[in-house]
């Protein structure tokens, strides 16, 4: 059968054409009839390095040549990166030689085989690659995984394709790929130490894409999980930190941002009342000037100034600033007057724990300060 012989090209296509198409594909050789299945997966197109991957493996290894045939018999087109069908209509009927039972079982099977070349370190940060595999397994990733280090491995491959979808800003993405690798996580896996990182990552990052695709409740549901489940205070600072700049952003939920800073710098060591303690909310304004107010230098001193890495010192003064924020926001929307209020760079130096290293916060003033002489 030559390539004349399907005239379809973009032209519309007929039932009776779909048809003769069909009978066609039936009755090639069952290797070409495998390539086109393993097309039709990926969609109109795919690329030949997917190919020479797959006919590397013991569950396509004739997968090259049959291409060729599909080529040869009119199916197929090759401008020597991408194998493409001819017409969507193609594609269709290509589709259509999978047993419907079997379709999910199929693409499962064409991403476990890639599943070798996607997490070999030769193929460094393949992310179309990676992005090909996950394709096809969380198609059909229904409980097919043969064993749990398989699942586990398929996760980690899911979080790490939805950071570098988040980091190519495609958050929708990267949230479907978070939340597959959620599903991947056995019951036990917080009691489990080889699952416990991979736990703290996924519900963070699952977080920051819901965070962006405006999922609230899903964002805080695994920031919550994080706070609850995690082992040390260390691993709670970041899920806290986001969780802050949640409900921050949403004015109602104001009041649960300023428990969770409290809560916080509480835990950090620093005695910050809770809201509740106070006459009113704006009184934590003041608290948090009086820990970090000092005399501020100059933009030349500022810019000049030496800093050290403590990392127990910058966590801290993370939720120092989202206090102040939040506290004087929701003064503000109580009533108190906000005129001529300005955001400021301050050094840190009357605060105990900061006096021997240097640090900085922004810190939302309602006054300028005066300058004090050293």
């Amino acid at each position: 059968m030559q390539s004349n012989d399907i005239e379809i090209g973009a032209q519309p296509v007929t039932e009776n054409v779909l048809e003769l198409i069909t009978s066609k594909m039936r009755s090639a050789a069952e290797d070409t009839q495998t390539a086109l299945k393993v097309i039709a997966c990926f969609g109109i197109k795919l690329a030949s390095s997917v190919v020479n991957a797959l006919s590397s493996t013991d569950a396509f290894p004739k997968l090259l040549p049959a291409m060729k045939e599909a080529v040869q018999d009119g199916f197929v087109d090759f401008d020597g990166v991408y194998y493409r069908f001819v017409h969507d209509s193609v594609r269709q009927s290509a589709y259509a030689l999978i047993d419907k039972l079997n379709v999910k079982s199929y693409h499962y099977e064409i991403g476990i085989a890639l599943l070798p070349s996607c997490m070999n370190p030769a193929n460094g940060e393949n992310n179309e690659l990676l992005f090909t595999t996950l394709g096809q397994i969380n198609h059909g990733a229904e409980n097919m995984f043969t064993s749990p280090s398989q699942m586990a491995d398929v996760a980690q491959l899911n979080l790490q394709a939805g950071v570098a979808s988040m980091k190519g800003w495609n958050f929708p993405s990267a949230l479907a790929y978070l939340k597959a690798a959620h599903m991947l996580l056995p019951t036990d896996s917080w009691d489990r130490q080889d699952y416990y990182s991979l736990n703290l990552n996924i519900h963070y990052s699952k977080a920051k894409a819901a965070y962006a695709c405006g999922e609230i409740e899903t964002a805080k549901a695994s920031l919550h999980e994080i706070d609850l489940r995690a082992r040390c205070l260390e691993d709670k600072l970041d899920a806290n930190h986001l969780l802050v700049d949640i409900l921050h952003h949403r004015q109602e939920d104001s009041s649960q941002a300023l428990d969770v800073c409290c809560k916080m710098l509480n835990l950090l060591g620093q005695p910050v009342p809770y809201p509740h303690q106070l006459p009113v909310a704006t009184q934590l304004l003041q608290l948090a000037r009086t820990r970090l107010n000092s005399a501020f230098t100059s933009d030349e001193d500022f810019c000049n100034m030496q800093f050290k890495e403590d990392k127990h010192i910058n966590d801290t003064m993370r939720f120092y600033a989202q206090l102040t924020v939040v506290s004087y926001t929701k003064g503000g929307k109580n009533g108190e007057a906000r005129q001529g209020s300005y955001v400021h760079t301050q050094h840190v130096r009357e605060v105990p724990w900061a006096s021997t290293v240097p640090h900085c916060a922004t810190v939302l003033m309602k006054e300028p300060a005066e300058k004090v002489s050293d």
